[in-house]
């Protein structure tokens, strides 16, 4: 019955989009009269699509795994919340979210008295029949034919807190970067230049916030769960709402320009079209499966490729025939800023941010461009670094010595400035010979940082002086943090990998004693212990001294075993110790043996073994066996914990003429392999020789119980990149507070004005003719 409604939802929201884009084009064609049934129609499509949602919540909750989605994403072992995050673990909860979230955003946009709504609001019904005709050809409702008993539940790496809120907050910037997008085409379309900017601007920080927020989110969940040791891997999904990030932030500082009359009048367009189309194409390259071989994080195919290029191609060819059009209209300043002014500033670092978010793009898309090669590939981590880094740095200069100069021109502190260089050349020098960061590239940027982080503390106390609210003095502060823990972090990081067996200590960077005291399993969890002692060889040292409690979570067979960190953290620096391999439960054997039960699974360095049945061949039910065979199940995981290989191995033992041979099962590149031993086995199960590949390095000459293999880092100051993120957003939610008014040099120290324009009788005229439209 519930998915029934849910269904019914799904269809009546269809109708009613359908519905309201036609009377809303209508409306904006100058048929006013529709405005009333457009609105109507809108607004029962969103009500109904948020029954869907609710529906589909309920099926959660109550268990109805006669629901595929339901049984397929949530179980009955789940807590509360992760129940509930089970919602948009695939990819039909996560476009019916989306979905919903636009809806409500469209019931707001219903009740503006912006001239612009009408057309407004047809790209936005647009946007809506582009996402639930997803939903119409695959839905989220769909029926089993036979109910399971339980679900198959939620992935062990989603089942975190980061992870239950990452999402939804995600979709909500999704959804909102189609509201600035619609308004700039329903400007150009209506050539109606003037008010665009303005009307969107809050739309636009709301996307900006929430997508950069998720973003945060996603990467500290990375930190917290994945064990790899940081944050941010270039992941092609990673990037893809990376790109929309950038483009947005590059649209609020022209946004900043535009109140100042300093230009990028078309540029502004391209800002916030390619915002939200990058949006569509991060769907895209996501959901599609093009980057299954290539990302952790992509989805598999549904059949869906048709609706989602379908989408990404009708609104590329709506931007590229409008701006197009409309291009020799939208006519630049008629002066240029000077190169000495805050105004010019602004506009490099718009142009940074757009190079970025290319250079991203490009890397990201490589997947795709050569998907139809002999060798489809991905860029590797060093592209970022090398395009990337150079963006860091200039942008920290930029902020280091734009907050010194005047809107139009000229420099309003000089010694502040000169005061800025000199703690910048004392920071690089210091970096590089006194604290002995290696590379020049890291000794720079921390230094430009330092630097940008006191010409915005400088500028936080004059705006607050003059009683106004400092947003973006809050955001360029946080910014600059931001960088800095995230370059201490990754240049000063030290890393060393050990095994360690039971009992026996061993010291890392000559300050760390670790211990592995022992474990403790509950069913498919195991969690190791190892004690930490700071200080070897001087006075114990308590509070350097903890315990890192570190889990193995073999639930699901296709996710293989998934490894949880231990992060000791502090203000100053994070220790972060990964386990990277066990080895438990059977009995010591000898060098390169290892004995298994029927059932049975051991951890051989990179590979889980499991022994899943022995068959025997005989001749006759009566006779002797003349081959015995293990069948055994050997899994390799990636850093995140998720299966990247999985191989079936058969080792057997013959006779022939009353000889034993022996038939080892290797490894697909030769560099291991495993065999039956016939030996006394001390528990009566199955003895195994295993070599080559099938150990690391540390573990080769002892396949022995009790061993744990775990890699220790130092992170310094990685807070202040968590610091500086949440810096960055409070600013960003301080400036919805602030009424932008004209740029003038009085208000030259912040790009954020909190002081409105006094309106002229003009445009007093103008807001009575909206009223009343």
């Amino acid at each position: 019955m519930i998915a029934t409604i849910g269904d019914l939802g799904i269809y009546i929201g269809t109708i009613g989009l359908f519905i309201s884009t036609f009377l809303y084009l209508l409306a904006w064609r100058g048929a006013a009269q529709y405005r009333k049934h457009a609105r109507l129609a809108y607004n029962v499509s969103a009500v109904a699509i948020i029954v869907s949602t609710a529906a589909l919540f309920d099926l959660i909750i109550s268990h109805d795994f006669s629901v595929s989605y339901v049984a397929q994403y949530s179980s009955r072992d789940l807590p509360l919340l992760f129940l509930i995050s089970s919602f948009w673990a695939g990819q039909l909860g996560t476009f019916l979210l989306w979905l919903a979230m636009l809806s409500v955003c469209g019931m707001i946009l219903t009740r503006s008295h912006d001239k612009l709504r009408d057309g407004v609001m047809t790209i936005v019904s647009l946007v809506g029949i582009s996402l639930i005709v997803i939903l119409i050809k695959k839905s989220p409702f769909e029926i089993l034919p036979v109910a399971p008993l339980d679900g198959s539940g939620l992935n062990p790496l989603l089942q975190d807190f980061w992870m239950a809120i990452h999402p939804p907050i995600m979709f909500i910037g999704f959804a909102t970067a189609a509201v600035p997008f619609a308004y700039g085409m329903s400007s150009l379309i209506s050539r109606d230049y003037s008010n665009w900017e303005s009307a969107s601007r809050n739309w636009t920080i709301v996307a900006w916030l929430t997508i950069g927020i998720s973003l945060m989110m996603g990467g500290y969940w990375a930190y917290k769960v994945l064990g790899w040791g940081g944050y941010w891997a270039w992941d092609p999904v990673e990037n893809a709402s990376l790109i929309p990030w950038l483009l947005l932030t590059a649209q609020l500082h022209v946004l900043a320009l535009r109140r100042g009359g300093a230009g990028m009048r078309r540029f502004s367009y391209v800002a916030v079209s390619l915002s939200f189309l990058s949006v569509l194409y991060g769907t895209f390259l996501t959901r599609s499966g093009v980057l299954a071989d290539f990302s952790v994080h992509s989805f598999v195919d549904l059949g869906l490729n048709s609706f989602l290029i379908g989408s990404l191609l009708f609104f590329s060819a709506m931007t590229v025939i409008a701006i197009a059009m409309r291009w020799p209209e939208v006519t630049p300043p008629e002066k240029p800023s000077s190169v000495s002014s805050m105004a010019y500033m602004v506009t490099l670092g718009v142009v940074l941010l757009f190079v970025g978010a290319i250079l991203t793009l490009g890397g990201t898309s490589a997947p795709l461009l050569t998907r139809f090669t002999e060798t489809p590939s991905a860029v590797e981590i060093s592209y970022y670094i090398a395009t990337m880094t150079p963006i860091a740095l200039l942008t920290l200069l930029l902020l280091a010595i734009f907050p010194f100069f005047k809107w139009t021109s000229g420099i309003t502190n000089r010694a502040g400035l000169a005061s800025g260089f000199g703690i910048f050349i004392v920071s690089v020098l210091v970096m590089k010979f006194g604290i002995g960061v290696e590379s020049l590239w890291y000794a720079t940027i921390l230094a430009s940082g330092i630097w940008a982080l006191y010409s915005n503390l400088w500028q936080f106390r004059v705006v607050m002086s003059q009683g106004r609210l400092p947003a973006a003095p809050i955001i360029h502060i946080g910014l600059a943090l931001a960088l800095i823990g995230a370059t201490a972090s990754s240049g000063m990081e030290q890393r060393e990998k050990f095994t360690l067996t039971q009992g026996e200590p061993q010291v890392a960077f000559g300050t760390y004693q670790l211990t592995f005291t022992g474990y403790e399993s509950f069913g498919l969890d195991t969690t190791f212990a190892v004690a930490v002692s700071e200080n070897v060889g001087e006075a114990e040292n308590e509070k350097g001294s903890f315990v890192a409690s570190l889990r193995h979570i073999n639930k699901d067979p296709d996710a293989g075993v998934v490894r949880k960190p231990y992060i000791d953290k502090s203000l100053w620096m994070d220790v972060y110790i990964s386990p990277l391999g066990s080895r438990i439960g059977p009995p010591p054997m000898p060098s390169g043996k290892v004995e298994l039960l029927e059932g049975e699974q051991v951890n051989i360095g990179e590979y889980s073994l499991t022994l899943l049945r022995t068959e025997a061949l005989r001749k006759s039910p009566s006779s002797p066996a003349t081959k015995l065979t293990a069948v055994l199940e050997a899994r390799r995981s990636s850093q995140y914990g998720e299966t990247i290989e999985t191989l079936d191995l058969r080792p057997s033992l013959s006779m022939v003429g009353g000889e034993l041979h022996t038939h080892p099962a290797f490894l697909p590149d030769s560099s291991g392999s495993i065999e039956m031993i016939l030996e006394q086995a001390p528990r009566g199960g199955t003895v195994f020789a295993v070599s080559g590949g099938f150990l690391v390095p540390e573990m080769a000459t002892s396949v022995s119980a009790d061993v744990l293999a775990v890699e220790i880092s130092t992170k310094p100051l990685i807070s202040l990149l968590w610091i500086g993120s949440v810096l960055v957003f409070l600013g960003g939610g301080l400036a919805l507070t602030i009424k932008p008014g004209k740029r003038t040099d009085s208000h030259s120290t912040t790009h954020t004005a909190s002081s409105p324009a006094v309106p002229n009788n003009r445009e007093k005229q103008l807001t009575k003719e909206r009223l009343k439209g």
